[in-house]
């Protein structure tokens, strides 16, 4: 046995960084990044590892006091490695 074993990451970084631009003063567009990098490597046959990234980008728009218009589009791209284990049975 190699220790607890786990599917949770023992250490994780990351960081997040949101831009907001006015482009008149009844429109803006925000612009945004967050990113993440997990691992836990202990043990180099358990090393786990896990990367996320997500940009954002918005638009919102309120040229009256009765329409306003707001709109968002997010991607999430992960990546992580898959440590796979079964049980053998001797005996």
């Amino acid at each position: 046995r190699y220790g607890s074993v786990t599917s949770l990451p023992a250490v994780v970084n990351g960081g997040k960084l949101d831009v907001d631009y006015r482009l008149t003063p009844k429109t803006k567009l925000s612009l945004g990044l967050t990113a993440k990098i997990a691992t836990n490597n202990d043990t180099p046959e358990l090393e786990y590892k896990q990367t996320s990234m997500q940009p954002t980008l918005g638009f919102s728009a309120v040229p009256n006091d009765k329409f306003s218009l707001f709109t968002s589009f997010s991607y999430l791209y992960k990546t992580q490695n898959g440590i796979a284990t079964f049980a053998m049975m001797d005996g």
